[in-house]
C-alpha cells in the first residue's frame, strides 16, 4: 500500500508498507487483551511485518486504509469459515437424513457443550491449584 504521506525516519523515508496475502493464527493473536486501535495498530503491524511503533506514525487518511485491508483479510477468513462450516451441515444432512436446521441446531447445543466443559475445566484446574499451594498466614 503506498502511502499517500511517507514516513520519515533519520535519513529514511518509508513510501510504502506492504500486507502479506494471507493472515495467520498469530495475527489473531495480536488482538489478545488490548483496546480496539492498540488490536488494529498490532494487527496491521503483523500483518505488514513492520514495527508497531511504525504502523502508530501512519498519518490518518494511510491508518484508515491501512485498517480497511487488515479488516478486509479477516472478513475474507470469517466468511471461508462460514462456507466451510455451511458445507460440513450439507455433508452430515445427507449423511444422516436430518434436515440442515436439525444438524446445525445439534452443532451449535454441541459447540455450546464443548465450550461449557472447557469452561468447567480451567474451573476445576484453578480450584486444584489453590486448594494445593500452601496458604501464608
Amino acid at each position: 500500500m503506498k502511502l499517500l504521506i511517507p514516513l520519515r525516519l533519520l535519513k529514511t523515508e518509508i513510501t510504502e508498507i506492504n500486507f502479506r496475502g494471507y493472515t495467520t493464527a498469530e495475527d489473531y493473536l495480536s488482538f489478545d487483551q488490548r483496546g480496539g486501535v492498540a488490536q488494529r495498530i498490532a494487527l496491521i503491524a503483523s500483518l505488514t511485518g513492520t514495527d508497531e511503533a511504525l504502523i502508530r506514525q501512519l498519518r490518518g487518511p494511510d491508518y484508515i486504509r491501512a485498517e480497511q485491508l487488515a479488516s478486509d483479510m479477516l472478513e475474507a477468513d470469517a466468511t471461508a469459515a462460514s462456507e466451510a462450516n455451511a458445507d460440513r451441515v450439507k455433508l452430515l444432512s445427507r449423511l444422516t437424513g436430518a434436515t440442515e436446521s436439525e444438524v446445525a441446531k445439534i452443532l451449535g447445543v454441541l459447540t455450546e457443550k464443548a465450550a461449557s466443559a472447557t469452561t468447567s475445566d480451567e474451573g476445576d484446574a484453578e480450584k486444584k491449584s489453590s486448594e494445593s499451594s500452601p496458604q501464608s498466614v
